[in-house]
């Protein structure tokens, strides 16, 4: 007789949480009565792309939902199929479990609710989210009032505290309304926001629906009169403060410009967001219950994406903005307002409309490093969660930089602006110190940048966009640092490997590791009060190995000058120039270019399988001033001199350990040079390892 309490010999009928069911067979138990592959094959039939014959099986997996891959016999994009119950209604099935349904618009009752449960959770229980108390509330803010009628700019003009919420938006190419000094007093009593304005209204309304008191806007909270620069330069420096001390701050990821508003487009979110209703005998075997299904094009298990949908989630506009990266950096609570869904980030975890569990990340708090309350993590005592911290920042820093460069500036000479908050929150929690767009502590390894023209898909589109041609205008940053060149940095992956999660741009299976020893920096900011932003004078000292260059004007390579290293080959020299002119101009030399080059040695080539001596050298490709640019470098020795008496305090020894190098040894970098020899090949050749040269 037949076992009429026997599972289906596909489906199993979700005993088990994992299990991969042959299409073919789940058909056929289909054929035979069964509900759950009935079901399966209902849910799959909606989403799938192409013919059902295509499909070879179907891969399950339990996330307190039922995920289900589809496996074809030929390769096709098909996307992952989630199957799902409301909360509190039963099913029979546990293993398909409770998920939520994405509201058609983010300005919904449910999605105001679920923002409000998600801030009450984390200011109540997220240990990594602590702040002390309520934040001092900035120069200016928007206080939102009952209703539109009581909007006003509040001027804070003691230490009051209170909840706030920042907004992150992109201007784009509309002209919002904005504060000025001829307006502000009338924008003290009443402020009346035009079409322009889209996203501000929009914001101040779901701020008020929150229940928070106060909006800060950089263009409502900063006079923005362009013939008065004088309240931006006090306020700017500050914005860095501003978002880390936010109750929560608006994402406004849907948007272009000020005009699209906060919410992204219904429409849009219905066609990302189909799913179909299943009919399914509910739990009592009386009544029946719904099942829904819905495709995913990632799997929405996975920490790479905090949205999920139909379609790959799109890349927010608001994403490529220089001065937006801070902003989502150092905000502790961000809502995001994705066209596909409504999402959250904090220093614990991340969570979206759709699914009932936060995602964690993998290594606390790696994955958000920044949005820590920078008043509470300064104030630990803890040394060694002090070093600690510096260590995960630094190795997280070449990221950093990777990311940020690929970004958009309107004006070039915010690129040191739009990245000086990050670095005084970094200074603050750390033991380290903060030079031209790299840390101390971390400085060998930070040196090793380039720019690769060759490179692909963003950072050649970053490119497009700049004047790659020259550095940017002295006072800047010094030519060691990336800050004073345009266009996106890259680095190679840190050795020893694995220690992070490289940027998507770091393609190589190899990795680079410092050679030398940085001796002293120093630093003197175009403005003392501002010691994050550009510099008139910024000394390298390193101690390391150096090798002259000469330059072949006709074959345009170069080749090593006085040492005879015998694995070096002037065809195997890769170099990357900083900019375009710094190339040019070795066609303005004269037939003898004598030592006018050098590489400087900074870094091994970890190659797989090759011993230290045999790795190949990483050299930073450096020149002597010209002429024209003695006066500045005159200036720096000048610096570097007075900072060697402040520091030996007029003690022998320690003056003859500052000692300056021969002027001869003063260098500017113009690039990075690969494929230079070995590192045993400069040994043998005889190059001192120990050599001091001055970077400028």
């Amino acid at each position: 007789m037949e076992d009429k309490n026997a599972s289906c010999p596909a489906c199993g009928e979700l005993e088990e949480c994992n299990l991969e069911i042959p299409y073919a067979l789940l058909t056929q138990s289909r054929k035979d009565g069964c509900k759950v592959c009935e079901i399966l094959h209902l849910g799959i039939s909606e989403f799938l792309v192409g013919d059902v014959g295509d499909i070879e099986s179907l891969v399950l997996s339990v996330d307190i939902s039922l995920l289900v891959t589809i496996k074809g016999k030929a390769w096709q994009d098909h996307p992952m199929v989630e199957f799902f119950t409301l909360r509190g209604s039963p099913c029979p099935w546990s293993k398909i479990g409770p998920a939520r349904h994405i509201s058609s618009n983010s300005s919904s009752d449910e999605c105001v609710a679920l923002a409000r449960k998600w801030i009450r959770d984390c200011l109540s229980s997220h240990v990594e989210c602590k702040r002390f108390g309520k934040p001092m509330l900035p120069t200016r803010v928007i206080e939102v009032g009952e209703s539109d009628d009581d909007v006003r700019i509040f001027v804070n003009t003691g230490n009051q505290r209170e909840d706030y919420v920042a907004l992150s938006h992109c201007w784009g190419g509309a002209k919002p309304t904005v504060l000025l000094k001829s307006n502000l007093e009338a924008m003290q009593t009443h402020l009346v926001l035009d079409a322009e304005s889209k996203t501000f209204v929009d914001a101040i309304h779901f701020v008020r629906r929150l229940g928070i008191p106060y909006l800060w806007i950089d263009s409502l909270c900063i006079l923005q009169d362009k013939d008065d620069l004088s309240d931006w330069e006090r306020e700017a420096p500050e914005m860095s403060t501003v978002y880390n001390r936010a109750t929560v701050t608006l994402s406004a990821a849907s948007s272009v410009d000020t005009r699209g508003g906060l919410f992204p487009d219904p429409a849009v979110r219905a066609q990302r967001q189909r799913f179909v209703e299943i009919p399914a005998p509910s739990a009592s075997a009386l009544s029946t219950t719904t099942i829904f299904a819905r495709g995913r094009q990632r799997d929405p298990t996975s920490l790479e994406e905090t949205v999920h949908s139909l379609g790959v989630p799109e890349i927010p506009k608001l994403r490529s903005r220089g001065w937006v990266f801070q902003e989502d950096h150092l905000s502790p609570r961000t809502l995001h307002f994705r066209p596909e869904e409504l999402a959250w980030t904090c220093a614990n975890c991340s969570q979206c409309e759709c699914r009932l569990r936060p995602m964690l990340p993998t290594m606390v708090p790696t994955s958000h490093p920044f949005r820590g309350d920078v008043e509470v993590i300064s104030a630990d005592p803890d040394a060694r969660e002090k070093a600690k911290r510096t260590l995960m920042f630094n190795l997280y820093w070449p990221s950093i930089v990777m990311d940020y460069t690929r970004r958009e500036l309107t004006q070039p000479r915010d690129r040191v602006a739009a990245l000086a908050g990050l670095a005084k929150y970094m200074e603050r929690c750390t033991t380290d110190t903060y030079h031209c767009g790299m840390w101390y502590e971390d400085l060998g390894f930070q040196l090793l940048w380039y720019v690769n023209r060759a490179a692909g898909g963003q950072a050649a589109r970053q490119a497009q966009r700049h004047d790659l041609s020259r550095r940017f205008k002295f006072p800047f940053a010094p030519s060691w640092s990336w800050m004073g060149v345009p266009g996106p940095i890259s680095y190679y992956e840190r050795y020893p490997r694995n220690r992070t999660r490289p940027h998507p741009d770091v393609v190589s299976r190899d990795a680079v590791a410092p050679v030398g020893l940085v001796v002293n920096v120093g630093r003197v900011p175009l403005v003392l009060e501002d010691p994050m932003g550009p510099v008139v004078v910024a000394p390298l000292m390193l101690m390391t190995s150096v090798v002259p260059l000469s330059y072949n004007k006709e074959t345009r390579r170069f080749n090593v000058a006085r040492y005879a290293i015998d694995d070096f080959s002037s065809n195997g020299l890769r170099v990357y120039f900083d900019v375009e002119s710094d190339e040019a101009r070795l066609e303005l030399l004269g037939e003898d270019t004598g030592d006018q080059y050098v590489l400087i040695l900074a870094g091994r080539w970890e190659g797989e399988g090759f011993t230290i001596l045999a790795m190949e050298t990483v050299c930073i490709l450096a020149r002597r001033p010209f002429k024209d640019e003695l006066p500045f470098a005159v200036l720096e020795r000048q610096f570097q001199e007075r900072m060697a008496a402040l520091q030996s305090g007029g003690d022998a020894t320690a003056l003859d350990e500052w000692a300056l190098p021969d002027p001869k040894s003063s260098y500017f970098r113009v690039g990075l040079a690969r494929g230079a020899g070995s590192i045993d090949g400069w040994k043998r050749a005889g190059v001192p390892e120990a050599e001091k040269v001055f970077l400028l």
